[in-house]
Formats: C-alpha cells, sequence, structure tokens
C-alpha cells in the first residue's frame, strides 16, 4: 500500500518538476538557472506580467505599420470624369460673341468614361490621356492645349464616378462587395462599415488585409481599440473579414470538488477529480484571474497555491525582455514557455489580474504534495472499510 503512492493519478505534472525541467528558469529574486532544453519557465511578477501582455498586444500595431499610408486616388479607365472650361470674357473660343450665359462664362463638356487606352476626348484639345493621373494634372494640361484658341481658359476636372478606384470587402462581411473609395483617404473601418460590418462580434474576428501582394492580420477588436491600426484603404485592396474564435484551457486542480460516499457518510473524495474545461473568449481580453474564476477557483483540498501555471508558445523577443537567454532557441519560431504564479503570496492575484490570457493557452494548477497523501490514505481506508465489514459477524 505504501509503494501504491508511486503511481497515484494526477493531473499534470508535479510542483518541482517545472524548475527541474526548464531550460530557462527567470526567477522573481535569483538569476537564471540553466537545465535541460525544453521550456523556458517565468514567474510571473508585475513587471514579465506587463512585458508579456503588452508585446502581444504591440504586434498588431507593427504588422499595420508594414503596409504604410494608403494610396491617393488617381484617375483610372472606367472613372466617369466631368470637364468644365471657364473664359475670362465673351468672344472666344466656348463663349462665342454676344452670347447670353444663362449660367455663367463657362460650358460643361458631356460626361465621359475613361477609354480602357486611358484617355479622353476634350473639344479642340484632342485626346487626352488621363489614367493614372491626379484631376489637377489633366486640367493643366488640357489648359494648356486650349491656350491658344480660347480666352484665359480655366479648366476644372473631376470625377462623377470612380469606377476603378475600389476596395474589396468580403469573407464573413454583412454585405461583401466592392466598395468605392473618395479623396478623403478612407480607412479600414470605413470600408467594414460600408459593407455593413462583420456577421460576428470583434473578438471573434480576424481582418486580413491584402495589398500589392502582402498580406497583414489583426483582429477586428484591435482595430477598434486601437486608432493606429485603423490604417488607410487603397485601390485594389482586399479585406477579407474571418471568423477565429479564440480559446483558452483550464485544468487541473480547479473547480468544484465532486462528492462520493464512504461508509453511510458523504464526504470529499481527495482520489476524484474536476474535469478540464475549454472556454472561448467572451471579450477581446481576459487576464488570468478571470480565467481562474470561469474555471472553478482552486480546490482547497489538492492545488498547490504555489504553483498556478500557463503554458504557452511565447515570441523570442518578449522573452529576452524578459531577460531568457533565448539563443538555443530558433530565432524564428515561438519559444514553449510556462509562466509561473504564486497565488499564496498576497499580490499574487494582482500579478493575475495583469496577466492577459492568449489564444490556445493552457492554465494549469498542480496538485498540492498534500493531496497525494489524501488519497493514499483514501484507499487505506476503503481498504480498511471492506475488510471489517467482511470480517463483521453481523455481515455473515
Amino acid at each position: 500500500m505504501a509503494l501504491s503512492a508511486c503511481a497515484l493519478p494526477a493531473d499534470g505534472p508535479a510542483s518541482a518538476s517545472f524548475t527541474r525541467s526548464a531550460t530557462q528558469y527567470v526567477a522573481a529574486e535569483q538569476p537564471n538557472d540553466v537545465a535541460a532544453e525544453r521550456f523556458v519557465l517565468v514567474d510571473l511578477t508585475p513587471r514579465t506580467a506587463e512585458i508579456s501582455s503588452a508585446g502581444r498586444r504591440s504586434s498588431l500595431v507593427g504588422g499595420f505599420s508594414r503596409l504604410g499610408a494608403g494610396r491617393e486616388l488617381l484617375i483610372g479607365p472606367g472613372d466617369l470624369v466631368r470637364i468644365t472650361v471657364f473664359e475670362a470674357g465673351t468672344g472666344g473660343l466656348f463663349n462665342p460673341q454676344n452670347t447670353v450665359l444663362a449660367r455663367g462664362n463657362f460650358v460643361d463638356i458631356p460626361d465621359q468614361e475613361v477609354l480602357q487606352n486611358g484617355t479622353v476626348s476634350v473639344p479642340y484639345a484632342g485626346q487626352i490621356t488621363v489614367a493614372g493621373r491626379r484631376p489637377v494634372d489633366v486640367a493643366q494640361d488640357i489648359e494648356g492645349r486650349l491656350r491658344q484658341r480660347a480666352i484665359e481658359p480655366q479648366v476644372v476636372v473631376s470625377v462623377v464616378n470612380r469606377r476603378s478606384n475600389l476596395a474589396t470587402v468580403g469573407g464573413d462581411a454583412t454585405k461583401p462587395g466592392r466598395v468605392p473609395l473618395t479623396p478623403g483617404q478612407d480607412r479600414i473601418l470605413d470600408a467594414i462599415a460600408a459593407a455593413e460590418g462583420s456577421k460576428y462580434p470583434d473578438y471573434e474576428t480576424v481582418v486580413r488585409i491584402t495589398r500589392g501582394g502582402r498580406q497583414t492580420v489583426a483582429r477586428l477588436s484591435a482595430i477598434h481599440a486601437n486608432p493606429s491600426n485603423n490604417i488607410p484603404v487603397g485601390p485594389g485592396d482586399v479585406i477579407t473579414l474571418e471568423r477565429d474564435p479564440r480559446f483558452y484551457v483550464v485544468m487541473g486542480a480547479t473547480g468544484a470538488p465532486s462528492q462520493s460516499i464512504l461508509g453511510r457518510t458523504t464526504a470529499l473524495s481527495p482520489i476524484s477529480g474536476p474535469k478540464s474545461s475549454l472556454f472561448n473568449f467572451d471579450r477581446d481580453q481576459i487576464n488570468l484571474a478571470e480565467g481562474l474564476a470561469k474555471g472553478g477557483g482552486l480546490l482547497t483540498d489538492r492545488a498547490d497555491p504555489y504553483t498556478v501555471v500557463v503554458y504557452r508558445r511565447e515570441r523570442p523577443r518578449v522573452l529576452h525582455e524578459i531577460g531568457a537567454d533565448v539563443s538555443a532557441f530558433s530565432p524564428n519560431r515561438e519559444i514553449p514557455t510556462v509562466y509561473r504564479l504564486n497565488v499564496r503570496d498576497p499580490s499574487g492575484f494582482f500579478v493575475a489580474q495583469r496577466f492577459l490570457l492568449q489564444n490556445q493557452d493552457i492554465v494549469y494548477v498542480a496538485n498540492s504534495p498534500v493531496s497525494e497523501f489524501l488519497q493514499v490514505n483514501a484507499i487505506v481506508r476503503d481498504i480498511s472499510t471492506t475488510i471489517l465489514n467482511i470480517s463483521d459477524p453481523t455481515n455473515r
């Protein structure tokens, strides 16, 4: 019966095994302790919690900055262009002598669609190339061609319908389609609003932007929260909304304890343990304290309050800032990391409030060493009760 303790059931590794197996141990009060090459162990302190959480948020801004600002809208094939010519007085090319002008000294050339070769036709000026040019540049070109025929001509070029300057919003948009852009420099949220938003909550929606063969991705909730993520939209951009619900797992000595009947009384069973639970994010950010609460909290008769850990694949940049030596790992891959929290410390739950959970995190509460003794004691008690019941003369 004593040897049976070596094979007692457990929900995961024991508390002491984390320090023995960690590649890098970033302790709260002592230097790193190099061990086996398996993972990096980081004690959660206000500093490490802040670096881990802030570093994850800043990466969204960095991903968008690679695309830069939106491009200026230029005239393109298919656009509907309107050209207005003004003259300084009567007797000119477009303003004959002794003509009664109802609307002033100007004339509107009928709206024209820019041809595939990028040109439009202007009387007395011929074919004008307009595609890929700004309206003000086209106006100056026409003025130059009419200057020898008209009286001090002034030309205004405007785009009535921008059919070439479009962005596409697709995926899980409520009303996917092509969105016309305006000279006012439309932004990501403007284009998404024109498509009537996402079908799903912003914290479950990923925005993928494709421009010129490059892509960047961020969660819609991050765009709402950080104005710098709301970058300008350029012609030809493809904005795809994708549903991507995030989740985390809570396991170990958490949750409500199960009940078992021992003899004639009902008592808490140290052998029967709670089941692991998977939770979806129900908003943009959830901290470790909230995650533990959703998992039922720590079991008073089983949990080791010194060892509440979060399994995560962390970016090397974050671990380097924390102070871990990550030279033994690949610089281009995320590093298996275990964040360890001591909630026995009165400040532990304040740290848990600052540490934000990420997608696919595993929150594990280690078993207390005392719980193993309780398991052995329960086995002995059950066996003793069975022997006493068999040997009782009244049961024969």
